[in-house]
């Protein structure tokens, strides 16, 4: 065991936040002070670390109901639901009808339709859902499957648009299995001359052929989207809130907040990556339609995704991504166990663009890589820190102000309102 020098306990910077979306206390002896982050802090993106029942939703659960009381926009992706739960329980009364959860676990959960684009341009919304089935379905996954998925998805998009009701992704399996469902559905992108090109060469193929290509997209798409549960929110058309307009939508009472619960035990893994992985598009896609905003910056919102490995699947790279949310308004709060959990290209992006760094107790691996970046702590340190208490290294006048040691905040108390808030938005 390190020795008892470990681990070492560091004073905060004379100018970290203490007032503003307060998380946790310092722990240097002599020294009582609040730690918290400024909106503008945010912006420049956060990485919390830590293994699993360590403290990280905790964490989460003090920014979200910061935001959620000063009316800031946010979503928070969680692979279990205590979260959720526990946030629903201690939020304030006047937050329902602001909190909306998506929960596939629920009887009649709100809906999420990526497919309804509205007057947008289809090609960055079918990107962003083909990189996602590409990670999900990797098994099988080639370049013929992507093809005929970009062109269903297409037609869908096209078809709705001309019917004036958006199809759901529910709708690629009788495209894909019924001939007439088909010709119908395809009829909406003959004058598209590529697509049209890519669908008389495919009904010119023999039933068997034709059989043969959508056999292994059509039993991966059954396999997870026909869960009575997923089905229930992907299959809506028209659903009443809009996951793309997130940051754009304002009630009188401040921005909205999205919670998406995805329990693996009640919906299955595979099923709860893929809802994850599209709600985790649509976000982005949401950050993106801040573009036309004069200042975006000064209507922050926020993204918290814990266990980010499983949904972060974007058409283009992490890096990308949070260069361009940060000018639009838009921090993002990536947790994960630690790198071992996480592919190295994500590691290596998040470390690069989150400026905002909170460690629990580290593995030896990652205890080695902290303590290059600092010349006051050990891998010992890392390692050695006790359940709930942290390392920070915080942006204080735009820039990391450097490590120190500090301890979560307990739980806030129940407000005896979950039963208002849950169920406000559906009614």
């Amino acid at each position: 065991r390190p020795s008892h020098r470990h681990p070492r306990q560091l004073p905060p910077p004379s100018g970290i936040e203490q007032t503003l979306s307060v998380f946790a206390r310092s722990t240097a002896p002599g020294i009582e002070r609040r730690i918290g982050m400024t909106p503008v802090a945010r912006l420049l993106h956060t990485a919390i670390t830590g293994g699993t029942g360590s403290g990280k939703s905790e964490i989460l659960a003090s920014l979200v109901l910061s935001d959620i009381a000063a009316g800031r926009p946010l979503v928070l992706v969680e692979p279990k639901r205590q979260l959720v739960d526990a946030i629903v329980k201690r939020a304030p009364k006047e937050s329902a009808g602001r909190i909306i959860v998506i929960d596939a676990a629920e009887p009649n959960p709100v809906g999420l339709n990526p497919l309804n684009i509205g007057d947008r341009e289809p090609g960055p919304v079918v990107d962003g859902i083909l990189e996602v089935f590409k990670n999900v379905f990797a098994d099988g996954w080639g370049p013929r499957t992507e093809d005929l998925l970009l062109a269903c998805l297409l037609s869908l998009v096209a078809d709705g648009q001309r019917r004036g009701l958006p199809h759901t992704v529910l709708d690629l399996l009788p495209l894909l299995s019924d001939d007439g469902y088909r010709r119908r559905t395809i009829g909406a992108v003959a004058d598209d001359p590529t697509l049209a090109a890519y669908w008389a060469t495919f009904n010119q193929l023999s039933p068997a052929n034709r059989a043969n290509i959508v056999a292994a997209p059509l039993n991966k798409l059954r396999k997870y989207v026909l869960r009575k549960n997923v089905a229930a929110v992907l299959g809506q058309s028209s659903p009443k809130f809009r996951l793309r307009d997130v940051f754009r939508n304002q009630t009188d009472e401040g921005g909205v907040a999205v919670l998406v619960p995805l329990n693996d035990a009640l919906i299955g893994p595979g099923a709860a990556q893929l809802l994850g992985g599209l709600v985790v598009n649509e976000v982005w896609l949401a950050t993106q339609e801040r573009a036309d905003e004069e200042n975006p910056r000064e209507r922050p919102g926020f993204v918290m995704i814990d266990e980010v490995q499983r949904y972060l699947h974007l058409p283009t790279s992490i890096d990308d991504a949070l260069a361009t949310s940060r000018g639009y308004g838009v921090g993002w709060h990536l947790a994960f166990q630690g790198r071992g959990q996480v592919p190295t290209k994500l590691v290596d992006a998040i470390e690069l663009n989150a400026r905002n760094q909170i460690s629990f107790a580290a593995s030896p691996k990652d205890a080695s890589a902290l303590a290059k970046t600092t010349t006051k702590l050990t891998a010992d340190d890392f390692q050695s820190l006790d359940r709930f208490h942290i390392y920070c290294n915080l942006v204080t006048n735009g820039a990391p102000a450097g490590w120190f040691s500090a301890h979560t905040e307990p739980p806030a108390a129940d407000t005896g309102y979950a039963k208002h808030i849950r169920p406000a938005y559906q009614d």
